[in-house]
C-alpha cells in the first residue's frame, strides 16, 4: 500500500534468510542487484550420481561415472563397492529388501584371531564369540546347541524353544500342516490324458491325478450321456451322407479276446496268439480286465507294445478293438426317429439309445414307452405311434368276441382258420371270388356238391352229393367244335370249316388199318354210325375194257373179273414184280418157212 516498504532478501523456500545470496540497490542506476555468493557449482552427464568437491563455500559439484540412476526404473547401479555399517530395510531380512538382491554372501575366515568379517546374529552373539575355530567357523549352516525346532503351520520359519543351538546337536522337528493350505492347493499343471492307466510308483502327484481322471472320462463301468442325435437319412429329411446328426459311423467290433500269459513293463503278452496273423495294427485300442485302455505302438506275434503300462498282474482277460474304436458307455437318445443304419440297426424310434457297447459296436436300447389306459378285459391297440387304448375286441372266459356291426378280415391275401368247430351266428358272405378251401379227405368227387343230409340237424355236418337238377352257369367249346348261343341256351356244333374243323383238330395223320373205325353217314337212316375200314366196299367197282377189235368190246369189268393180257403171233407179255410194269414185247420174225426158199406173205401180216 501507500508507504509501504519492500525489502528484497535472499530466503530458502521455507522463509529463512539463505546465507550466500545478498540484495543491494544502486541509486545512481536504479538497480536492485542480487548476488550468489558460495553455492555449489558443477558439470556431469544424464544419469550421474552428482557428488561434492572441495570444502565451504568453494565445493562444486560434479558427476560420478561409476555410480548412475534410471529415474524411469529408480535403479541405482554402482561399479565399485558400497561401504557402510548396516543396510536395513526396516525388516533385517536377508529374503526381502536389500537382502533379495544378494546371490551369495562371502566373509573372510580367521580361525586363529577374532574375525572381524564374520556374521553377527543367532548363529555369532556378537565378535567376543568363539564360535570361529577350525572345522566350527566353517560350518556355519549348522545349528549350536540343544533344543526343538517347531516349523510354523504354513509357513517357512523355524523357531527355538531355547535360543541357543550348537553345531552337531540334535534338532526334532515337529511339522504341522496347516490345513487350509492343504485344502487350498490347486493341481497346477494338471495333464489328463486321452485313456485311462494304471497308476505306477514313479508317477508324480499331478500324473496320478491325471490317470484317475482319464479312467473316469473312459471309464466303461458306467454310462455317459453324450446329447441327442437324429437318425434320418438324407431321404427322410436328414443330414447328407446317411449317419444321422451328428454324424455316427459304424465300431469296428473287436479283433481278438484273451488273456495275458506273463508281465512284461509296456505291453501285453499273450503267448497263445498270433497279433500279426490277426491284423492288429499301430493305434488300434487295447482294454484290460478293469476297462483301462490304452492303444498299440508296435505289434509282434505274441506282444503288443502299448504306449501304457495297464497289465500290471498276469491272468487278465483283455480285448483288442478294431478301428474305429468307439468311446465304450458313450450314448445318445433319439430324438427324430428314422433309418440310419448303424451295425446293422436301421430301425430307430424317438427315445431310443444308441449305446456305444463293450463289442465296440453300436447297440440299440429299445426305450420307447408306451401310455395310455384302456378297458378290463378289452385287448389295447395303437391309436398313436406310442399310446395305446381300447379295441374293438373284447376277451371273456368263454372265447373272444367282436364289437355289433364290426368286421373280421384279413389284410390282403390271408387264411382264417379254426382248430375246431367255427360257428357262425349269421350269414357267410363270401364277398370275393377266392372259394372255399377244404383240408385233405374233405372234398367229394368230380361233380359233386355239399347238400344238406338226410336228417338236417344243429352241428350236422353237409354231405357231398351228385346235383340233380341245377342250371348250366356256362358252357365251353372245346377242338372242332363250334359254340354260339349264350350259357343257358346254347348252340353246339361239330365245325366243318377252316384249319380248326373237327377232322384237322384230331391230331396227326395216321396211317389206317382194317381195325380201325370211322364214323360214317348211314345212308339207309341218314344217321351218323361207326365202321370199320375192313368192311369199306374199295372192291366194289367196273371197269370198261377196249381193243382195237375183237368179240364184245368195249368190255365192262366187273368186281371179280381177271384180265389176261395175252400176246399173239410174234407179240408176248410179262409182269415185272418188282417195278410193277406190265411189259409187252415184239418180235421182227414175222413168220416161219425153208431155208434157202424165197418167202412169200400168205397174209398181210406173216411170210
Amino acid at each position: 500500500a501507500n508507504a509501504d516498504t519492500i525489502h528484497f532478501k535472499g530466503m530458502n523456500d521455507g522463509g529463512t534468510p539463505l546465507v550466500g545470496i545478498t540484495t543491494a540497490f544502486v541509486p545512481a542506476s536504479k538497480e536492485l542487484r542480487i548476488t550468489a555468493n558460495g553455492l555449489a557449482d558443477g558439470d556431469g552427464q544424464a544419469g550421474e550420481v552428482a557428488f561434492w568437491s572441495g570444502t565451504g563455500l568453494t565445493s562444486t559439484l560434479a558427476g560420478d561415472t561409476g555410480m548412475t540412476y534410471d529415474a524411469a526404473t529408480d535403479n541405482l547401479t554402482v561399479a565399485g563397492i558400497i561401504q557402510g555399517g548396516t543396510l536395513s530395510d526396516g525388516t533385517a531380512s536377508i529374503s526381502s529388501g536389500v537382502g533379495a538382491a544378494f546371490k551369495s554372501i562371502t566373509t573372510t575366515i580367521d580361525a586363529t584371531a577374532n574375525n572381524a568379517n564374520g556374521f553377527f546374529g543367532p548363529l555369532r552373539t556378537n565378535a567376543a564369540s568363539t564360535n570361529y575355530v577350525a572345522g566350527v567357523s566353517d560350518q556355519a549352516v549348522q545349528l549350536t546347541g540343544t533344543g526343538t525346532i517347531n516349523l510354523n503351520a504354513g509357513g517357512s520359519e523355524v523357531a527355538s524353544t531355547t535360543g541357543t543351538y550348537k553345531a552337531g546337536a540334535v534338532i526334532a522337528l515337529d511339522v504341522t500342516l496347516n490345513n487350509d493350505a492343504v485344502i487350498g492347493k490347486v493341481l497346477t499343471g494338471l495333464s489328463v490324458p486321452a485313456t485311462g492307466n494304471s497308476i505306477e510308483p514313479d508317477d508324480s502327484i499331478l500324473i496320478a491325478f491325471g490317470k484317475l481322471q482319464a479312467q473316469h472320462n473312459t471309464s466303461v463301468n458306467g454310462l455317459r450321456y453324450i446329447g441327442t442325435w437324429d437318425a434320418r437319412t438324407q431321404a427322410e429329411g436328414g443330414s447328407a451322407g446317411d449317419e444321422g446328426n451328428p454324424a455316427l459311423a459304424d465300431g469296428g467290433g473287436v479283433i481278438t479276446t484273451g488273456t495275458n500269459t506273463s508281465i512284461v513293463a509296456d505291453q501285453l503278452v499273450d503267448s497263445g496268439k498270433d497279433f500279426t496273423a490277426l491284423g492288429v495294427a499301430i493305434g488300434e485300442r487295447v482294454y484290460n480286465q478293469a476297462g483301462a485302455f490304452t492303444t498299440v505302438s508296435a505289434v509282434g506275434t505274441t506282444t503288443l507294445t502299448l504306449n501304457e503300462d495297464i497289465f500290471l498282474t498276469n491272468g487278465q482277460t483283455y480285448s483288442v478293438d478294431d478301428n474305429p474304436a468307439l468311446n465304450q458307455g458313450e450314448y445318445y437318445v433319439v430324438n427324430q426317429a428314422g433309418t440310419v443304419d448303424l451295425n446293422g440297426n436301421a430301425s430307430w424310434a424317438i427315445g431310443d439309445w444308441v449305446i456305444a457297447g463293450a463289442g465296440n459296436t453300436w447297440e440299440k436300447l429299445d426305450q420307447t414307452g408306451v401310455d395310455g389306459t384302456g378297458s378290463i378285459n378289452r385287448i389295447p391297440r395303437w391309436n398313436t405311434v406310442s399310446s395305446l387304448n381300447d379295441s374293438i375286441i373284447l376277451q371273456s372266459s368263454t372265447g373272444i368276441t367282436l364289437d355289433t356291426g364290426k368286421n373280421f378280415a384279413t389284410v390282403g391275401a390271408g387264411t382264417i382258420t379254426s382248430a375246431s368247430t367255427f360257428n357262425a351266428n349269421g350269414d357267410i358272405i363270401m364277398s370275393s371270388a377266392t372259394g372255399v378251401s377244404l383240408p385233405v379227405g374233405g372234398y367229394g368227387t368230380a361233380g359233386q356238391v355239399l347238400t344238406s343230409p338226410a336228417t338236417p340237424a344243429t352241428g350236422t355236418p353237409l354231405v357231398w352229393s351228385t346235383p340233380t337238377t341245377g342250371t348250366v352257369e356256362s358252357v365251353g367249346a372245346g377242338a372242332g367244335i363250334v359254340l354260339t348261343g349264350d350259357a343257358v341256351d346254347p348252340v353246339v356244333n361239330v365245325d366243318y370249316l377252316g384249319t380248326d374243323n373237327i377232322v384237322l383238330s384230331a391230331g396227326a395223320a395216321v396211317t389206317p388199318v382194317g381195325a380201325d373205325t370211322i364214323i360214317i353217314n348211314d345212308a339207309t337212316n341218314g344217321n351218323v354210325v361207326k365202321a370199320l375200314i375192313s368192311n369199306l366196299p374199295f372192291n366194289d367197282f367196273s371197269w370198261i375194257i377196249e381193243a382195237d377189235s375183237g368179240t364184245g368190246s368195249p368190255y365192262t369189268i366187273a368186281s371179280g373179273d381177271t384180265i389176261d393180257f395175252v400176246g399173239v403171233g410174234n407179240v408176248s407179255t410179262a409182269w415185272d414184280n418188282t417195278t410193277k410194269e406190265l411189259r409187252i414185247s415184239t418180235s421182227s420174225d414175222p413168220g416161219s418157212g425153208t431155208q434157202f426158199t424165197l418167202p412169200v406173205w400168205d397174209t398181210t401180216t406173216s411170210l
